[in-house]
């Protein structure tokens, strides 16, 4: 890399270590406008974790980061698996919030993605991540796909003003059902899932009924512990040795 390059990569740190993670890529979008994807991939190389992570955070799922496009599935699963480490401490207490913004980051990091074979390709690289697979288990927690079904029984109501019998179907058509649900919503993230490893979608949502709110606070302290062990960051006061359980499978 040449010094110019250097003094690129330089800005784009400093921004998105600032929490300037839209600064931070508009100034890879004006590099690779200028030189094209290939070059700018070793800019993004250059990036630690954190500061991908930041950038890919300033984007919810309506919008696709330019990160999502240069950054390899398994990095992107690495960029989920530290996101724990940025939840506010105010919201530790209320795994609920939580899982609301677990579900945007995954919706951002998985459904963004207009290529549908790329996006197939960062579902098996979080699938294949402990640490991002355990983000994406406590997101369904208390979910099952009964709500799924409701929610298509409820859409194809409101469109034809009839009950539909597919819908008593077990078998959802995920083209149809894709269509009459909300983008970004857990049941569209669900049907991605189920597309690619579907014996995986159905152990995500095994026995979720009954999930205690203190399970769910273990697991909470258990995803921020191991986001902050994957980045270094030494333990935090709000993680209590004593809450530590294991990383669910």
């Amino acid at each position: 890399m040449n010094r110019d390059t250097d003094l690129v990569i330089s800005k784009i740190k400093e921004l998105a270590n600032q929490g300037q993670g839209k600064a931070a890529e508009q100034l890879i979008i004006k590099f690779a406008s200028e030189h094209g994807d290939r070059a700018t991939e070793p800019i993004v190389r250059a990036l630690n974790i954190v500061e991908q992570a930041n950038i890919l955070r300033s984007h919810d799922f309506t919008t696709a980061s330019i990160l999502t496009d240069l950054l390899s599935p398994i990095d992107i699963a690495k960029a989920l698996e530290t996101e724990p480490v940025n939840w506010e401490a105010k919201l530790l207490e209320c795994p609920e919030r939580l899982q609301e913004n677990a579900l945007n980051t995954l919706a951002h990091f998985v459904l963004s993605c207009n290529n549908k074979q790329r996006q197939m390709e960062i579902i098996k690289a979080i699938l294949a991540n402990e640490g991002a697979r355990s983000f994406l288990k406590f997101t369904f927690i208390g979910w099952t796909p009964l709500e799924l079904k409701k929610s298509i029984e409820i859409n194809i109501y409101d469109d034809t003003g009839t009950e539909c019998a597919h819908t008593e179907s077990t078998n959802i058509d995920i083209d149809m059902a894709s269509a009459l649900l909300e983008h970004g919503s857990i049941e569209i993230l669900f049907l991605a899932i189920s597309e690619v490893a579907p014996k995986m979608a159905q152990s995500l949502v095994k026995h979720n009924n009954g999930i205690s709110e203190a399970s769910l606070s273990r697991m909470v302290f258990a995803l921020t512990k191991h986001a902050q062990k994957m980045i270094g960051v030494e333990q935090s006061t709000i993680c209590d040795e004593d809450m530590f359980v294991p990383l669910a499978p």
